[in-house]
């Protein structure tokens, strides 16, 4: 039996790009602030990705993935511990 705080740390299943853009934002609140750096972090790689790794979009999970990849590369953390 999962505890309350288990649940925090297993991330949900993400089967749609809608879901995973609203775990991404759950993640890291700054994400959906405009021209937050981690927002601008995240168009910055998201207009690359477009251009360069066209299949990076393929999993629904992208916006978790992508949003994780720019915490890290800017020195952030998930505010959901």
């Amino acid at each position: 039996m999962q505890t309350a705080s288990n649940d925090l740390l297993a991330p949900p299943l993400i089967t749609t790009e809608a879901q995973g853009r609203t775990e991404a934002v759950r993640l890291y609140p700054d994400l959906g602030v405009a021209d937050t750096p981690l927002n601008r972090e995240f168009v910055a790689r998201y207009r690359s990705y477009q251009r360069l790794q066209p299949d990076f979009f393929q999993d629904p999970a992208w916006p978790v993935i992508l949003a994780k990849e720019c915490a890290a590369a800017l020195g952030e953390r998930s505010r959901v511990q």
